[in-house]
């Protein structure tokens, strides 16, 4: 399992709304830039130090879901349906 995983979202306003969720919750994780080789969608992204399914499960529930999720390798291991 990874140490961190990275959460890609559509902007800064779907950023900033999850974090509040993630902060409710005592989530640790950081607001930072993007890797471009990530994303070029959107400037910002959320670092997390949690189990990823726990934290989709917040983020869904708080009606924001993540483009796609990276691990600690940069790799991506998953991708919101129906998003592009």
């Amino acid at each position: 399992m990874s140490d961190w995983f990275i959460l890609i979202f559509r902007n800064t306003h779907e950023v900033i709304k999850a974090d509040a969720f993630l902060e409710r919750e005592n989530i640790k994780r950081e607001v930072i830039p993007t890797p471009k080789f990530i994303s070029s969608e959107c400037g910002l992204c959320i670092k997390v130090w949690k189990d990823i399914s726990d934290v989709v499960k917040i983020l869904k529930e708080g009606g924001v879901v993540p483009l796609k999720i990276a691990d600690s390798s940069f790799k991506e291991i998953w991708k919101a349906e129906g998003k592009t």
